[in-house]
């Protein structure tokens, strides 16, 4: 007996064919272009030179996670979990009662201020004063009343040329930065 296009067995044929065609066509559309653009992701990224680097993971793009740094970075601490950065600078030494005396040997614009560091032995004549090169004197400490010390932190680049540091009687100062 042949079987009509109607019956049930023909009915649950077709639609196992449906849900077969159904499945292959979701992996065509769907899993295979996902697919070819990771192999397209990984064809463009060409030869690359191995970084120091381990991972327990990869992710889609290649990428390493749950990173960790093989070699150690300058200036980091491993043992106290710091970074430590050291400050390079020059330093220029200023007698008492100087006029204008340029910090490094000649002086230039983009000379760096990090601080002025001030000894009183006594009470000064003057107030201790900064330039930028040519400009006007700044007062940066004050005249005391005797013997003393007193820090003052710029860090500040110069426009016009050097540095320049005036001190009165019983003061005596180091100029603190980067200096022509």
């Amino acid at each position: 007996m042949s079987s009509s296009p109607t019956s049930p067995k023909r009915l649950e044929s077709l639609t196992m064919r449906s849900r077969n065609a159904l499945a292959l066509l979701f992996v065509l559309c769907l899993v295979t272009p996902a697919l070819a653009q990771q192999e397209m992701r990984s064809n463009s990224k060409g030869s690359s030179i191995p970084l120091p680097i381990t991972g327990t993971s990869i992710d889609s793009n290649h990428n390493a996670l749950d990173t960790t740094l093989n070699t150690l970075l300058a200036g980091e601490d491993t043992d106290n979990n710091v970074m430590r950065v050291e400050s390079q600078w020059d330093y220029e030494t200023v007698a008492a009662s100087q006029t204008d005396q340029v910090a490094g040997t000649t002086g230039a614009a983009g000379d760096l201020l990090h601080g002025v560091h001030c000894v009183f032995t006594g009470v000064p004549s003057a107030a201790v004063q900064i330039k930028d090169g040519t400009g006007s004197a700044i007062n940066i400490i004050a005249i005391t009343a005797g013997a003393d010390t007193k820090p003052v932190f710029f860090d500040i680049p110069s426009v016009d040329g050097g540095w320049k540091l005036t001190t009165g009687t019983n003061t005596t100062c180091v100029m603190i930065g980067r200096f022509s």
